[in-house]
C-alpha cells in the first residue's frame, strides 16, 4: 500500500528535473526510468494523478513527460521550497 509520504517523496524526486526542464524552455520532456517506475508503486501513482490532473504531459517517448503550464503554477511554491531546503543543506 502507498502511503501519502511515498507519494510525496516521489512527487519531490520527479518535480525538480521537470521543473528545471520547463524554466530552461526545453520542451522535449523528461525520462522517467521505467525499470524504477515498475518498482515504484508510488512513482507510478504520482506520475498517473499528476497526468489526470492536467499537471503533466506525456511526450512522444516511451516514460516520457513535461510540465504543464498548470503544473508549473500548481508546483511552483513546492520547488522554491525544495530549492530552499536543498540550499541550506549544502550550506
Amino acid at each position: 500500500m502507498t502511503t501519502a509520504i511515498m507519494k510525496y517523496e516521489a512527487l519531490s524526486e520527479v518535480l525538480v528535473p521537470l521543473t528545471e526542464e520547463f524554466e530552461a524552455g526545453n520542451r522535449h520532456g523528461v525520462r522517467i526510468d521505467g525499470s524504477r517506475m515498475a518498482q515504484s508503486e508510488a512513482l507510478r501513482e504520482c506520475i498517473a494523478e499528476l497526468l489526470a490532473e492536467g499537471w503533466l504531459e506525456q511526450c512522444d517517448l516511451s516514460n516520457c513527460y513535461k510540465l504543464t503550464g498548470a503544473g508549473y503554477q500548481q508546483f511552483g511554491a513546492r520547488m522554491r521550497a525544495l530549492r530552499t531546503l536543498a540550499a541550506c543543506s549544502v550550506a
